[in-house]
């Protein structure tokens, strides 16, 4: 309930310099918490603009389930338009995790069967908006990536794998070997 008044709450304020009777019937009808006791929403502080959702300058990766990694220039995401093809998706395929690529150097994948691969991400191209990325991780039949990320090798962190059985392992990043990008990888938690 509280995710979802958060969420009202900001879109009335937003829209209200824009359709202001509309967002003052909204303000009006939806409940208020205890400590709200603005009137009405014109007497309330804006939302403040959020630097993160600026792509601004450098760098996004890209992982997918059927375990494409791509780097893209943020500038190519910088359009006026209302929407923009960020990545083609094989069929079957979907977006798992986009981020600012920063300068970590490596990059993780760990697979619904407990498969992991770490690897150097300097062989990764830097490329246009409509393209597909390139393959980090071979999957076996029936398998799809559930967490990838990037890290420092100098900083290499611990990832906890849960299962679906309520199982759980703590994992050391630095003791999974090194791999050429796009191997099987080794299998981090066994499943059976």
């Amino acid at each position: 309930q509280t995710a979802m008044y958060l969420i009202i709450s900001g879109m009335t304020r937003l829209i209200a310099p824009m359709l202001s009777f509309t967002a003052e019937e909204i303000w009006q009808a939806m409940p208020h918490k205890a400590d709200d006791v603005t009137d009405s929403v014109f007497l309330n502080i804006m939302p403040e603009y959020c630097e993160e959702m600026n792509f601004g300058e450098g760098k996004l990766i890209f992982f997918t389930a059927q375990g494409m990694v791509k780097i893209s220039d943020s500038s190519e995401f910088n359009l006026a338009k209302s929407g923009v093809l960020a990545i083609k998706l094989k069929d079957g395929d979907e977006l798992i995790s986009v981020s600012h690529d920063t300068t970590d150097d490596e990059m993780i994948f760990v697979t619904e069967k407990g498969m992991c691969v770490r690897a150097g991400k300097d062989d990764v191209p830097v490329q246009g908006r409509v393209a597909g990325g390139v393959k980090g991780i071979t999957l076996s039949s029936g398998d799809k990536v559930v967490f990838a990320k990037e890290f420092t090798r100098d900083n290499a962190e611990n990832i906890i794998i849960a299962t679906d059985k309520g199982l759980y392992k703590k994992v050391a990043i630095g003791t999974i070997g090194k791999i050429a990008r796009g191997g099987k990888g080794v299998r981090v938690v066994d499943l059976m």
